[in-house]
């Protein structure tokens, strides 16, 4: 059977490890921050305490959704807001391993599955039940995603997406010193942190509009962003530098 299709269905009959597309840590926010265990099988995505305990047959997780939508969150250094077919929201962050960016694929192609279902691309064998549909066409319609783009300051996971991260030297906005930080820009939503480090809490950032040379340092950029203000900084290198220029060509995309 075609991937695609496995991604419509559910497998009750199974056991949940055997056919899953990611099982692995991730965190997850309730009231703080906790390393949780996922298993994704098709859109169903549920979290248990530890992996022991995600093998025992007879446990039920501790909590499960049919995914709808995933998006890249800014708040948090390799954040993740999941949103599920009733409206409800995970906010996660993954690990900066091999093993934990597995979650990222899989739940690239569930969003991809669901924005094709929403806006009539997906072919009869990949759409799901009717009370189903209804969810994908309200939360994963282009006007939908781009108002949660925005409202939450996230970019949905996509197949062929550009992400470009580096260090930069940036100048402050009040006080005119230079710091260090770590800016990762998707599509044009850029955020810096204060390390490269997963669950960092942002530091600052906005949507750009374009990037362009400043002379106020060698290698310097200047941010222009939608709201008007600029952030101007300069990289360590000419390489880093012409990454940050190259990066103009990938802040739009279409819904």
């Amino acid at each position: 059977m075609e991937r695609s299709a496995s991604l419509a269905r559910s497998r009750p009959e199974e056991f949940r490890l055997v056919n899953a597309d990611f099982a692995g840590y991730a965190y997850r926010l309730s009231k703080k921050w906790k390393r949780r265990f996922f298993v994704l099988e098709g859109r169903r995505l549920s979290y248990f305490g530890n992996e022991d305990e995600a093998n025992d047959p007879g446990r039920a997780p501790k909590g499960a959704i049919t995914v709808c939508a995933a998006y890249h969150w800014s708040d948090v250094n390799n954040g993740l807001i999941i949103v599920s077919s009733s409206g409800d929201l995970w906010k996660c962050y993954v690990e900066m391993t091999n093993a934990g960016e597995e979650i990222l694929p899989a739940l690239t192609r569930v969003a991809e599955h669901c924005r094709a279902v929403a806006d009539g691309r997906a072919t009869s064998g990949d759409v799901p039940s009717a009370a189903e549909v209804t969810a994908i066409r309200q939360f994963c319609n282009a006007r939908a995603t781009a108002e949660f783009k925005l409202n939450h300051f996230c970019v949905p996971l996509r197949v062929d997406a550009h992400v470009t991260r580096g260090w930069v030297e940036k100048r402050g906005a009040v006080m005119r010193s230079w710091k260090r930080r770590y800016f990762v820009l998707r599509e044009n939503v850029l955020a810096y942190y204060d390390i490269n480090l997963e669950g960092q809490p942002k530091k600052g950032g906005d949507l750009v509009q374009s990037i362009e040379t400043s002379t106020v340092k060698p290698n310097g950029l200047e941010f222009k962003m939608v709201s008007g203000r600029s952030l101007v900084g300069f990289t360590e290198t000419t390489d880093d530098h012409v990454q940050w220029l190259l990066a103009a060509n990938t802040l739009y995309h279409e819904p």
